[in-house]
């Protein structure tokens, strides 16, 4: 019979020692990550003059964009023959659809934001296929963007806290449709991109991804630059407008 490991407060305390500098590593790794996300402000300040199809379209181009980026960031630039073969047309990861199936095998995603990209590929197609036909009054429409598992009521009370923003956007029940699309669109982008820059890094290291999707104050700098585009983008998509 095997005797059983009796663990002491030495081993105890060189674990956690152990643990913590290798957190703290990972936090540097994904420190120095030179992902640029001030775009998607603009994306999403300029989307909101378009017109139904092209909300849905340009919203998921950006999405698109996004994961491509990401994954070269994650591969790295020594393979650039076998990424143009693999992105390009034809190749294995040359649609939307592949890029996130891969993203989440590979576990550089959850599958609650796989699932949630999925229906915005649906939203977009069914836009692109009747672009005059349909509206996000529309059943079908309405019915995907209701499918799309984001807490935006938590989230939209959250940033509401503050007096000055809450008398200058609209609260949750007062939400159309198209806005809750855009809502949810730069939410699911914002964890698309923290979760992809940070479940790589904690699963190679072999640390809790929640040590850096956390608190504001506690993110490395570029998960930190994420967040507050999101926000940005949010205070922009609730302003009360005449």
């Amino acid at each position: 019979m095997v005797s059983e490991i009796k663990t002491t407060p030495i081993i105890e305390k060189v674990a956690s020692a152990i643990y913590k500098t290798t957190v703290q590593q990972a936090y540097e790794e994904i420190d120095n990550m030179k992902f640029d996300c001030k775009d998607m402000v603009k994306v999403y300040s300029n989307v909101l003059k378009e017109s139904p199809t092209g909300i849905s379209i340009i919203t998921f181009a950006y999405m698109d964009e996004v994961i491509l980026r990401l994954l070269r960031l994650i591969i790295g630039d020594q393979k650039e023959d076998i990424i143009a073969q693999s992105f390009g047309f034809g190749g294995p990861l040359d649609s939307f659809s592949s890029r996130a199936k891969i993203s989440y095998l590979f576990g550089f995603i959850r599958i609650e934001t796989l699932n949630n990209l999925d229906q915005f590929r649906r939203i977009r197609n069914a836009f692109a296929h009747k672009p005059f036909d349909l509206s996000f009054r529309s059943l079908s429409i309405k019915d995907r963007v209701g499918n799309i598992d984001v807490d935006v009521e938590r989230l939209i009370k959250e940033i509401r806290k503050n007096e000055d923003i809450r008398s200058t956007t609209i609260s949750y029940s007062k939400l159309n449709l198209l806005q809750m699309f855009l809502v949810k669109s730069a939410l699911t982008t914002g964890f698309l991109i923290s979760e992809m820059m940070a479940l790589p890094v904690a699963r190679r290291f072999r640390v809790s991804p929640h040590h850096f999707l956390t608190d504001y104050d506690d993110l490395p700098g570029p998960l930190r630059n994420v967040r507050s585009a999101v926000a940005e983008c949010l205070l922009d998509i609730l302003k009360k407008r005449s």
